[in-house]
């Protein structure tokens, strides 16, 4: 069971109090850049998640007398916002993208490069980048090459981190430094090595990288990525052998909740959750902010499970309705309690595969359906690591015979003939061949006359 407290994210509480920066954008690079900045700059950092959520942060800033920093994307959430700030402690800057203002402003003129599109790389990354004092920079696949160009001659340090290193070549990733393992947590596991290096380390903020909370920043603490119902087996290890006793989580970020029971049994590691926010002058309670990411989307679906009573096993079709290659394998249990596993496959987005899992149901098998089959679906968008398991019960699962089975399109009573006589064909083919190459006889010769 977790251990729950409330952390109250207060301006001259928790942050410092001082200058607001205030992000107004339905991007997530514009939001993240900006959480990334304020940390740097030790600034308080509000965001808009929705129209109504903006009316509450305008009431309540309407009231400050600290600066206002205000910065509004092309793709505003709340175009009104500006309005209704106080004017005369407001500074506003508008943009259509929001985070190159940020990344060009870190401290230490270095940078994070990043893919676009892909929000568990950058959470993971922002923590690290606030830390290290690096501006984070986002690019398409094809745009990379120009990007890493920019950055290398204004003289900036670069990080390639996560998938945008297969964008570019080894020449181009020449000197430079490089994270890219196989999938988005064993990156992170090495950004949290690294952190952990660098300076001591008391706790993480465990995310599954399918939304963003401020504190994900702005509480400094590095974030471990976790799938949704399990833990990979070497972040789990690694956190073993660091003696961290420590996380915290938000409430509203995914469904994490499996994944850290795992960890609090397991490791017996104190899990808090950060259940709301609230401001210095305002009693009301509000929920944490969490604004959804985008990012690989493997969505297996199940059809057809049956069981072949003499191939001996059973076999059903995966479908995968996500974005993003889906990696999985499927466990079959029968009431007796024995259970048999599939070979992992890969699924493309928008296809499907047959699946056969091999399992003797002996005396299951004896009639037209087994009563009761319990499958678990083992499924994440990497080969190499596991994001949820999700567990499905059957009934009357259909008993068919593979021997009896044949195509509707050659009846098994004219598949003989027909095999026969493509068999006599072919022999017919290859003794012609073999005339045809046998060389000529050899003439005797003739004896010289005397």
């Amino acid at each position: 069971m977790l251990v729950l407290c409330l952390a109250l994210l207060l301006s001259g509480g928790l942050f410092a109090a001082g200058t607001w920066v205030v992000v107004n954008s339905q991007d997530y690079e514009d939001v993240i850049g900006g959480a990334v900045w304020a940390a740097q700059t030790n600034a308080s950092y509000l965001f808009v998640l929705t129209p109504a959520h903006g009316a509450y942060l305008s009431r309540f800033l309407s009231t400050s007398t600290q600066p206002i920093l205000y910065f509004e994307s092309g793709r505003p959430v709340d175009p009104a916002l500006s309005s209704s700030l106080p004017a005369a402690n407001l500074s506003v800057h508008r943009s259509a993208s929001l985070w190159p203002y940020f990344a060009a402003r870190s401290p230490r003129n270095a940078a994070v490069l990043l893919a676009a599109g892909k929000g568990d790389e950058a959470v993971s990354a922002a923590p690290y980048a606030a830390m290290s004092g690096a501006g984070l920079y986002f690019s398409a696949a094809a745009g990379a090459p120009g990007v890493l160009a920019q950055l290398r001659s204004a003289g900036r340090p670069v990080l390639v981190y996560g998938s945008i290193a297969g964008s570019l070549t080894r020449e181009q990733l020449s000197g430079l430094d490089v994270i890219r393992t196989s999938s988005s947590y064993s990156d992170n596991l090495e950004l949290l090595k690294r952190w952990a290096a660098s300076r001591p380390l008391s706790g993480v903020l465990f995310a599954s990288g399918h939304t963003f909370e401020k504190s994900m920043v702005l509480s400094g603490l590095p974030v471990a990525l976790v799938g949704r119902t399990e833990v990979q087996p070497a972040l789990e290890s690694w956190l073993a052998s660091s003696g961290v006793r420590r996380g915290v989580a938000v409430q509203g970020d995914a469904d994490i909740g499996q994944a850290l029971g795992t960890l609090r049994s397991d490791l017996n590691i104190s899990i808090f959750a950060i259940l709301g926010e609230g401001y210095t002058g305002d009693a009301q309670m509000k929920p944490a902010a969490v604004m959804p990411l985008p990012g690989p989307s493997a969505v297996p679906r199940l059809d057809g499970l049956s069981y072949d009573a003499d191939a001996k096993s059973f076999s059903l079709r995966i479908s995968n309705l996500g974005d993003s290659a889906l990696y999985t394998r499927v466990v079959v249990s029968l009431p007796s309690g024995l259970s048999s596993s599939s070979l992992q496959v890969s699924i493309p987005p928008a296809s499907s595969r047959s699946v056969r899992v091999p399992l003797d149901a002996g005396a299951y098998a004896s009639s037209s359906s087994i009563e009761r089959v319990v499958v678990q679906v083992y499924a994440g968008d990497s080969a190499s690591a596991v994001e949820s398991v999700d567990s499905l019960a059957y009934g009357q699962v259909p008993v068919v015979r593979s021997a009896s089975q044949w195509p509707s399109s050659l009846p098994r009573d004219a598949s003989a003939p027909a095999l026969l006589v493509a068999l006599i064909a072919l022999a017919l083919l290859l003794s012609t061949a073999m005339l045809l190459r046998a060389p000529a006889p050899r003439r005797p010769q003739r004896r010289a006359k005397r």
